[in-house]
């Protein structure tokens, strides 16, 4: 066999494997692009952060929770000693 005859198959071989990769590479970043611009038409429409920030005084700070209900910060040792005296209180009254 002449390699001649063989080189221009070898050309257009591997031309087409390039022009095969290039049309997937263009069509796997045409796909994210696609996601990308549906992720900011979501958060667009639908994510809004206009909740206002809870107002801070003095005594204690108000934390928000995941059910929307307000918690004070209580002091562990504060807690303690309150529930000693509470539990006093009822062994006392019986």
């Amino acid at each position: 066999m002449d390699i001649r005859l063989a080189v221009p198959g070898l050309i257009g071989l591997v031309i087409f494997i390039i022009i095969f990769n290039v049309y997937h590479i263009i069509k796997i970043r045409k796909r994210k692009t696609n996601r990308q611009d549906a992720v900011r038409e979501f958060q667009s429409k639908y994510k809004n952060n206009t909740r206002e920030k809870p107002a801070q005084t003095d005594d204690y700070v108000k934390y928000i929770t995941k059910y929307n209900s307000s918690v004070d910060f209580v002091d562990k040792d504060t807690f303690i000693k309150e529930a000693v005296k509470q539990v006093k209180q009822v062994k006392n009254q019986h």
